[in-house]
């Protein structure tokens, strides 16, 4: 059974890979659409190296030490 939050809401659904990610539009517990992006993790890492002016394993570190939910 699907939880009500799924059939009363819009929610969105992100799988992060490392070179792609996978976007899920649920609409009143209907997929509505779905989409597979060329951004993936290792952008944000390349990204937050930048930023922070940090090594990439260092900011790998950094990346999975953010809380799981944003």
């Amino acid at each position: 059974a699907m939880p009500d939050v799924y059939t009363k809401e819009i929610i969105a659904v992100v799988d992060f890979g490392y070179k792609s990610s996978s976007i899920s539009i649920i609409m009143l517990g209907e997929l509505a659409l779905n989409r597979v992006v060329g951004y993936g993790a290792a952008k944000f890492t390349t990204g937050i190296a930048e930023t922070l002016g940090i090594p990439t394993a260092e900011a790998e570190t950094t990346k999975m030490s953010m809380p799981q939910e944003v």
